[in-house]
């Protein structure tokens, strides 16, 4: 027996454009790549099916040998599918139906707004795009978001009182990470030049203005991650997947020398942590309790901890005071009053604002320093609405090709 499954191989795990789908033998371990430049692959009537863009192809597979015996050829156009997660609106039954949602491959627009504390909304003068990750300055007037392209992603730099853009990164960028004077950015991205092994992870930091070049900070054979800055912009808070898929919390010097260090390790999966403002407290979501919740304790002695949630929590972000920690569920934007001084306590989550944002993206959202939120809001979903097609005798079809 054997696992296929979808392998993301570029800048941020939000878009899968250039993904390819592998399979892994069970008895063996052996694993190999089955076709490039694809996602969303099911084994079914004999061949391997597939997405690349918003069409359906096949190939004859191999269950033995684990290879496919032939080219893959098209099969189905216009199905639906989200570049952002891998996934493509389709599902083909042991007895050869394939049911398919119509539609095109595409990305949820969408748009930062505003989100004032009774809970109502106010625009942006950023335009609606195909956005990852958010990331608001220190001071509340600058906005960096990861774009994704048709190719790579990269940093977009607004000034939100001006309503300018410009562009931070040409080579390729993601998870961008303000320090706390403002003045620089960190970010990741995957490198395959010469200089490093195909696909290690990166990160740099950059002048917020543009100017001068990019300064690598650490390297990896594994996923990197930005998170936070501690107060004084001497350490970088990164997760850092490991080789079996969970993922830890490592400190990175970023001044006067030092080598990483392993900050928080577990079999389980930590990420998305940040710093309170005082530098005393460190929340993070993390799911050794089976679900992703979201975790405090103190910084940098780790004696102690504290659940903050209750019932599934991803994504913390202090209030610029400390007097408060906002996370995010699947429906819910939550605010929790904490006291996080000599000793941690917190009260009872409150909500803010409903969501129209799922999964594990841990930059959706940034509290400003006059207690509004900025909020990465999903304009609308591109399948909503759609009806699924069934077609019957869908497999006999494949066979016959």
């Amino acid at each position: 027996s054997a696992v296929v499954f979808t392998s993301d191989t570029i800048d941020s795990p939000q878009s899968y454009e250039d993904a390819r789908i592998e399979v892994v033998s069970l008895a063996s371990g052996r694993r190999k790549v089955l076709v490039e430049r694809a996602s969303g692959g099911v084994v079914a009537a004999g061949h391997l099916v597939f997405g690349r863009g918003d069409s359906l192809f096949a190939a004859p597979f191999d269950a033995d040998e684990l290879e496919l015996t032939a080219a893959p050829q098209l099969v189905h156009r216009e199905v639906a599918a989200a570049i952002t997660t891998g996934a493509m609106h389709f599902a083909v039954s042991r007895t050869g139906s394939l049911l398919y949602i119509p539609g095109t491959a595409s990305r949820a627009p969408r748009q930062p707004v505003w989100v004032k504390p009774d809970g109502s909304t106010a625009p942006t003068a950023v335009p609606p795009g195909a956005y990852v990750h958010l990331a608001l300055a220190p001071d509340g007037r600058r906005l960096a978001l990861t774009e994704v392209g048709e190719h790579r992603n990269d940093l977009w730099l607004t000034d939100l009182e001006r309503g300018t853009r410009s562009r931070l990164t040409f080579d390729g960028g993601t998870s961008p990470t303000w320090t706390p004077d403002g003045r620089r950015i960190a970010f990741q991205r995957s490198e395959s030049a010469a200089f490093v092994p195909e696909f290690t992870r990166v990160l740099f930091w950059k002048a917020a203005d543009g100017s001068g070049g990019e300064h690598v900070i650490w390297t990896s054979d594994t996923m990197l991650s930005p998170n936070a800055f501690t107060p004084d912009g001497t350490t970088l808070i990164v997760h850092r997947y490991t080789p079996d898929g969970s993922a830890d919390l490592w400190r990175v010097p970023v001044a006067g020398g030092g080598e990483p260090t392993p900050l928080i390790t577990d079999p389980r999966f930590q990420h998305a942590a940040e710093l309170s403002p005082d530098g005393r407290w460190i929340a993070y979501t993390s799911d050794e309790s089976g679900r992703y919740e979201i975790y405090v304790r103190p910084f940098p002695g780790l004696v102690g901890k504290w659940q903050v949630s209750s019932g599934d929590g991803v994504e913390p972000h202090w209030a610029p005071d400390g007097r408060a920690l906002y996370f995010r569920n699947r429906r819910e934007l939550l605010r929790v009053p904490v006291e996080a001084g000599a000793a941690f306590s917190a009260g009872p989550p409150e909500r803010v604002t409903a969501l129209q944002i799922e999964g594990n993206n841990p930059r959706t959202f940034a509290v400003a320093p006059d207690g509004r939120i900025l909020l990465l809001q999903v304009l609308r979903s591109p399948t909503r609405g759609r009806m699924p097609v069934l077609v019957t005798g869908w497999g006999q079809e494949l066979a016959r090709r």
